[in-house]
Formats: C-alpha cells, structure tokens, sequence
C-alpha cells in the first residue's frame, strides 16, 4: 500500500512565543478568516507545540 503523502516534504519549524504573541498571532488570525465567506468553523488545536531542546 502506498502513502497518501510524502512525509519528508513537510517542515515544523518551532518558535517560542509569548502569550502577548501568541494572542496577538491569534487574533490576526481570526481577521484573516472572518475575511473570507466560505469558512463558517475554525479550530486552533492545543496550546502550540513546545520544543524546548536543541537539535545540535
């Protein structure tokens, strides 16, 4: 059975933001998809992956 996609073309790269950014990255968020008719429902899952470790 095949994939359904390929795995090695994503990319996370992880930040760390603080709650004012965050609620600040949020919000512009929300504008942006009140902006747009088709979308009725939006979900931010959790509460944004932590990585605290270093990958040297």
């Amino acid at each position: 059975m095949s994939n359904f996609f390929d795995k090695s073309k994503f990319r996370f790269d992880y930040i760390k933001l603080s709650n004012e950014e965050r609620n600040l990255l949020l919000d512009r968020l929300v504008s942006r998809l009140k902006m747009d008719s088709e979308i009725i429902f939006a979900h931010v899952y959790g509460s944004f992956i932590k990585r605290e470790f270093s990958e040297t």
